[in-house]
């Protein structure tokens, strides 16, 4: 009996440690209606002076694929500067902020949640050259 309750003890430790791991993937909410695009702000706050914004079918399912896609790195010591705040605002009316530092062409991008910077998903170079032809920015305010 006692071997049975310290197998189930053992088992459901087993299962709650690597439940609480924190996903290697990035998360969206559900179907993206329309993305709103500012410069970067500061950490954590959003700058609500948007220049662009993205609405098409086609870009937001690329866009989404793309996040969805992008990895989370452990024991992240690199500080990222973004360049570009990103409001995602779903069909179901919920709201993401996320910070962007959009790579060149042939780099990697980084994201985040605003409010939760100290996690980073990048996205690779090739993800991020199909990233810059959806996303309506001008190459100088690339770093």
């Amino acid at each position: 009996m006692k071997k049975l309750l310290l197998g189930i003890l053992v088992i459901y430790c087993t299962t709650l440690l690597f439940g609480c791991q924190s996903p290697k993937e990035m998360k969206l909410l559900g179907e993206i209606k329309e993305i709103s695009i500012s410069e970067f702000y500061k950490y954590g706050g959003t700058n609500e002076e948007y220049f662009a914004s993205i609405n098409q079918p086609e870009s937001l399912s690329k866009f989404k694929e793309i996040v969805e896609n992008a990895e989370k790195r452990d024991n992240n010591t690199s500080k990222v500067d973004p360049n570009y705040d990103l409001r995602i605002e779903y069909e179901n009316g919920d709201i993401h902020i996320l910070h962007m530092l959009l790579g060149h062409p042939d780099q990697e991008s980084a994201l985040m949640y605003a409010g939760n910077e100290n996690k980073v998903f990048y996205i690779s170079s090739e993800a991020t050259a199909e990233l810059r032809k959806i996303l309506p920015v001008e190459e100088k305010n690339n770093r």
